[in-house]
């Protein structure tokens, strides 16, 4: 399972607030589901369950979910994706990576603190009422 995130901001009662869980394995055939919440901003709490099997992980796991969701918290999905351009032959003159320079309208592919700072912002109150947008983070390339 891969983790899952929510959010619940309600700014009449200036309510700001992350929760995740994720059912991960240990090493020696338990499964332990973690969970971690708190105010958005802040370093919050964490708690961590352990279970015999997947089964009643997951059960643990759906249950605190739909608690969850009736409460308000609303899933959030963050997605990172390379997509990899095939087609392309350098010839022996370039690099890969220059040709993926040159392709992209800024002379560069981006860094992981680029991408990481737009996570950061998603996951802030400034980004509140931004609901299931895509947002590219490609120096323009699909603007093309």
């Amino acid at each position: 399972m891969s983790p899952r995130k929510l959010l619940r901001i309600d700014p009449s009662r200036n309510m700001s607030r992350f929760y995740e869980i994720d059912v991960q394995p240990g090493l020696f055939g338990d499964v332990s589901v973690m969970r971690h919440w708190g105010r958005i901003g802040q370093s919050g709490q964490s708690r961590e369950y352990w279970f015999e099997d997947e089964t009643g992980a997951q059960k643990a796991s759906d249950s605190v979910l739909g608690q969850k969701r009736r409460r308000g918290y609303q899933d959030i999905l963050i997605s990172l994706r390379m997509t990899p351009i095939k087609g392309y032959a350098t010839g022996g003159k370039m690099t890969s990576r220059q040709m993926m320079d040159g392709l992209h309208p800024m002379g560069r592919i981006g860094t992981p603190d680029e991408v990481a700072g737009l996570i950061v912002w998603l996951c802030s109150a400034e980004a509140g009422f931004m609901t299931g947008a895509v947002v590219p983070v490609d120096g323009g390339f699909v603007a093309q």
